[in-house]
């Protein structure tokens, strides 16, 4: 993906599928590429395939395909998909934040080599989600992606030092505030970790209306109501 300029872009770029009351007329051509996925006996869709899945599998016999596409595993049925992340940091003796990344092995299956966050999980307590839709998969393949992240936080002691133990991880870097920008600007991190980041800075007051005109629309943009599929 090209380099981002700014925090409403990255938001904008993982937040990417329409929203049905921005312009339900686009909304409805859209979804003319979608197809539902649904279960026998409950009544509502689980997620949107795209008429490109449907032709390139073939389905059991007691898959049934509803030929009119107006109607549109997490990946391929385009159904809810949750994960876990952690950001954490130690403070210097200025009291500004020194964040723990880990940069991605390079024998890694995807983003090879980019930067992600402190980890995948933690038994901490949560500082809230982050969530969006996206319209392509991270191969650029068309799609549903709806995603909902539980993000953590933690302040490590001075003393401690993250190291890599099972081989997904190539090193554990630290960057301050101002470089962690700079590395979101420049793609240089896994795609998803981008959209935390941003949430990261507005609950923390990096982000503020003076020096964010659209914070409004970023902090909307990054905690999407997924509850409702429209039809």
């Amino acid at each position: 993906m090209a380099g981002t300029r700014n925090f409403f872009d990255i938001a904008d770029k993982f937040d990417s599928f329409p929203y049905y009351s921005d312009d339900p007329h686009s909304y409805a051509s859209f979804m003319k590429n979608y197809y539902y996925f649904t279960i026998d006996s409950y009544p509502k869709p689980l997620g949107y395939v795209h008429f490109s899945v449907i032709h390139s599998v073939t389905w059991p016999r007691y898959w049934t395909i509803d030929q009119e596409p107006y109607n549109g595993g997490s990946q391929l049925f385009g159904v809810l998909s949750f994960g876990v992340h952690l950001i954490a940091w130690t403070m210097t003796s200025e009291g500004k934040r020194k964040y723990w990344l880990q940069r991605r092995s390079m024998n890694k299956k995807m983003h090879l080599g980019k930067l992600d966050t402190t980890a995948g999980g933690a038994h901490l307590k949560s500082c809230g989600i982050v969530s969006y839709h996206l319209d392509y998969s991270f191969l650029d393949n068309p799609g549903s992606y709806p995603h909902v992240l539980h993000v953590f936080e933690m302040e490590l002691p001075a003393e401690i030092t993250p190291r890599p133990n099972d081989g997904e991880v190539s090193e554990f870097v630290t960057m301050t505030e101002g470089e962690v920008m700079k590395a979101l600007f420049e793609d240089d991190f896994k795609p998803i970790v981008g959209i935390q980041w941003v949430a990261h800075f507005c609950r923390h007051g990096v982000l503020t209306p003076e020096n964010e005109t659209r914070l409004l629309e970023i902090n909307s943009r990054t905690h999407r109501n997924l509850a409702t599929f429209f039809v």
